[in-house]
């Protein structure tokens, strides 16, 4: 009966949080008997995160999301946050229909929107890129990558290079 029990909330346990997109899970018993501790660890299948702040960016976002989906690398190792600082425009619907998660920014600046979508993403290492700059190179982020695991030291890249789409 304890070995069904076991058996059942690990089964529970693991389809719960394996539905999770963002996430694999490793589930391990540590104990036996009457009481069953179990821990979980995830590892994150984000790779990279690209956290653009917006304000009423609609003109241009669309153009910028286009340059992030072209790449070539893998999309379900990629989330894209759009940190908002409450547009009146369609910037939130733009960054929807692409699949991108909208974070509200309570204040409009720059600064705090990289900060808010800093500290919410899952990847294991950030690009920042502006509203209304795109990635040329469609190998853009496996190069950006590389530099990551050339130097473990780096765990973040600003904006260098990019071009301002034309309106």
């Amino acid at each position: 009966n304890s070995v069904f029990l076991q058996t059942h909330i690990i089964s529970q346990l693991y389809t719960f949080v394996n539905a999770a997109s963002f996430c694999h899970v490793h589930l391990t018993l540590l104990s036996q008997g009457d009481y069953t501790i179990i821990a979980t660890s995830m590892i994150n299948k984000i790779t990279i995160s690209v956290i653009t702040p917006t304000y009423n960016s609609g003109k241009t976002l669309a153009k910028t999301l286009t340059s992030i989906k072209k790449q070539n690398y893998p999309k379900e190792k990629i989330e894209v946050l759009i940190v908002d600082g409450g547009s009146s425009d369609n910037t939130t619907e733009i960054a929807t229909s692409f699949g991108c998660k909208v974070i509200p920014n309570p204040k409009t600046d720059i600064v705090n929107a990289e900060y808010i979508g800093y500290l919410a993403a899952k990847g294991k290492y950030s690009l920042f890129i502006a509203p209304d700059e795109v990635l040329e190179n469609p190998n853009s982020l496996r190069i950006k990558e590389s530099v990551f695991k050339i130097n473990k030291k780096i765990k973040s890249i600003l904006p260098s290079g990019y071009k301002t789409p034309m309106d």
